[in-house]
């Protein structure tokens, strides 16, 4: 479902060595892999909430950025797709426009926090209290004890890490009520599992959390992601937090960033190429598709200058091929600078390769993390910004009493 293509100069790294202390890995296997989801019992559960248009998903990080990447890769563009707003603040201002524009009589809220104490989301939450709500949450967090009050729906969720638990109730729920086959994504993250827990040649998580590695090893601290597909853009938020939170620990771990293509490189390709030498380029496209649209260019502006040619140069060319020359253009530039490049393609843009893809992010998180004997699961340096805003609040709340 995924191939790798490498584009590293011989003087980063030399052939063999690049992967030796990755062989070394032995990882038990992780809890996200092990869990199996009842899908049955999400659709007996939640069948009679299917009719809702408008969803609002109420979450943060990992409640938060599974069920993006299946909106944006999968269901925002279906011929019969359902509004779905992910809210992840609490700023007011937005909270009062989405309450003015999405009626409670035709808009279902699904909340998803793991812990069930998160303030922020807590606080979301309060602002929609008469609207039909569904709850995924863990069992006797603050959180499942409001549900209970309220009687709203509660669907558990497991003790797998948000970010992690993408085909657990926490992205499947979601993936439910946006109308996805649970099954099909369920069933390629678990070919894709198969294949990343394996030590045999052909692991590509393996093989990129190695490369990365060394490439950090070598200077290189920061990763250029630039995302040559609209229905994969809205995975960027996932890999990000997934490679910050499990690998960025005791001063090690590398800096994502990048956007959809080819508009990251009317902004970012200036740094890329530019800007300090410490960035390895990740490249993520789709294999091109069978596609006969061309370009049309009229005949009364044909002959309009473009650079040295004419417009007309554009006529008759395919728009796959147009795009496919947007990712070769970058590409080859950084192939010409000696730019470390790895280009990982995706076969189809289906349930099974999305399920595939976000378990492929799953392992190499892992990976990276034990390459650089950190733990993966925990996110030590979340919680203080946490507690302070919480002193904040109670200091507002106390000032307005007295």
């Amino acid at each position: 479902m995924l191939k790798v293509f490498e584009n590293i100069s011989k003087d980063i790294y030399f052939s063999g060595e690049k992967i030796k202390n990755a062989q070394k890995v032995n990882i038990p296997l992780p809890g996200f892999v092990s869990y199996k989801e009842d899908v049955d019992a999400i659709k007996r559960e939640l069948g009679q909430f299917q009719h809702y248009q408008n969803i609002i998903i109420i979450g943060h990080g990992g409640s938060r950025t599974s069920a993006l990447a299946f909106y944006h890769s999968l269901a925002k563009n279906k011929k019969d797709a359902k509004n779905v707003i992910f809210l992840a603040t609490n700023d007011s201002l937005y909270l009062h426009e989405l309450r003015t524009k999405y009626q409670k009589e035709n808009t279902l809220i699904v909340v998803i926090s793991k812990s069930g104490s998160t303030v922020s989301l807590l606080e979301s939450l309060f602002y929609f209290k008469e609207y039909t709500t569904i709850a995924v949450t863990g069992e006797n967090s603050t959180l499942y004890k409001i549900a209970k009050e309220k009687k709203w729906k509660i669907m558990p969720h497991p003790d797998v890490g948000g970010r992690f638990s993408a085909f657990t109730s926490s992205g499947l729920v979601p993936a439910y009520l946006m109308g996805l086959d649970m099954k099909k994504i369920f069933n390629g993250a678990e070919e894709m599992y198969k294949q990343c827990g394996s030590k045999k040649n052909g692991n590509t998580a393996l093989q990129i959390a190695s490369y990365l590695y060394h490439l950090e090893q070598n200077g290189y601290s920061e990763v250029f992601v630039p995302i040559y597909s609209q229905h994969l853009s809205g995975t960027l938020p996932l890999i990000i937090q997934l490679m910050h939170e499990s690998v960025c620990k005791d001063g090690k771990g590398q800096t994502f960033f990048g956007d959809e293509a080819p508009e990251s490189q009317h902004h970012s390709n200036q740094r890329f190429f530019g800007g300090k030498k410490n960035c390895v380029g990740l490249f993520i496209t789709r294999k091109k598709v069978e596609n006969t649209e061309k370009v049309v260019v009229e005949e009364k502006v044909k002959d309009i200058s473009l650079g040295k040619n004419k417009i007309n140069l554009l006529n008759n060319l395919s728009y796959e091929d147009a795009f496919h020359a947007e990712f070769v253009g970058t590409w080859d530039d950084a192939k010409q600078n000696k730019i470390p490049c790895i280009n990982i393609e995706i076969e189809n843009i289906s349930e099974e390769s999305i399920g595939a893809f976000i378990a492929f992010w799953h392992y190499v998180a892992v990976y990276s993390a034990i390459l650089r004997d950190v733990n993966p699961y925990d996110q030590p340096q979340v919680e203080g910004s946490k507690i302070i805003s919480l002193k904040e609040r109670e200091r507002y709340t106390s000032s307005q009493k007295s």
